[in-house]
C-alpha cells in the first residue's frame, strides 16, 4: 500500500511497523493456542491477516486464512500445522522487508 504512494521512507516505516506488529501478534497467537482459546486465537490471526494484506505480505495472509478455516473447523492438527507454517514464514518476512528497505534506500 505504501509502495503505491511512491514514498520510500513511508514504505520503510510501514514495513517496520508491520514486522513489529507481526512479532507481537505471534506471541499472542502462541499464547492463545497454548490456552486452547480458539476465540482469541481467531481474533489474533485475523488481525495478522489484515496487517499482512495491507503491506503485501501475501504468504502470511494466505497462511492466516488457512488457520482461520482450521479454527472454524475446530481442527487442532490443522491449526498446529498452520502455526508451524506461520513460524517458518516469520523470518522470511523479516528478510524480505529488510531487503526491500535496503533497495528503497539505495534508490533514493
Amino acid at each position: 500500500m505504501a509502495a503505491d504512494l511512491g514514498d520510500p521512507a513511508l514504505m520503510a516505516e510501514v514495513s517496520q511497523l508491520f514486522l513489529e506488529e507481526m512479532d507481537r501478534l505471534m506471541v499472542t497467537i502462541d499464547a492463545a493456542f497454548a490456552e486452547t482459546n480458539l476465540k482469541k486465537l481467531g481474533d489474533y490471526v485475523h488481525s495478522l491477516k489484515g496487517s499482512a494484506a495491507m503491506v503485501g505480505a501475501k504468504p502470511i495472509a494466505a497462511i492466516c486464512k488457512e488457520i482461520e478455516a482450521a479454527i472454524k473447523a475446530t481442527s487442532i492438527d490443522e491449526i498446529k500445522s498452520g502455526l508451524s507454517e506461520l513460524h517458518a514464514e516469520q523470518p522470511r518476512a523479516h528478510e524480505a522487508y529488510r531487503e526491500k528497505a535496503d533497495a528503497l534506500a539505495q534508490a533514493s
